[in-house]
């Protein structure tokens, strides 16, 4: 009689016990993480096309420097990096599709932050 007893699926909408309007609690009261901050840049569309944008979410360290590179360690493109919100459309024509390394550096040369981006 294992196959012919009726199905038990869960009611996920009905919420939590005794905290109605909820619509979830959490299993443990505080252990959550606290929310991560963003990082120091965001380098978007990725993958990318004719260009990147390189967006400043914070203040960084002076002389901060932006580098693209290929898989051989070359530097493609480097921009400076200077203020909280500032935006750079950083140009990849005459690059080839594949991709390539991006490294937000400080005035110290210290890594600050780095990625990889795929080009179309």
């Amino acid at each position: 009689p294992s196959g012919a007893s009726m199905p038990s699926f869960p009611n996920y909408r009905l919420g939590p016990l005794g905290q109605p309007g909820l619509p979830c609690s959490p299993l443990a009261v505080g252990t959550e993480a606290p929310p991560s901050p963003l990082p120091a840049l965001s380098v978007f569309p990725n993958p990318a096309g004719a260009w990147l944008q390189v967006i400043a979410n914070q203040p960084l360290p002076a002389g901060a420097r932006w580098t693209l590179s290929d898989a051989l360690g070359r530097t493609l493109r480097s921009e400076p990096v200077a203020a909280d919100g500032q935006c750079l459309e950083v140009p990849l024509e005459g690059l080839a599709a594949g991709v390539y390394f991006w490294v937000l550096r400080s005035g110290a040369g210290d890594v600050v932050q780095e990625g990889k981006v795929l080009k179309r």
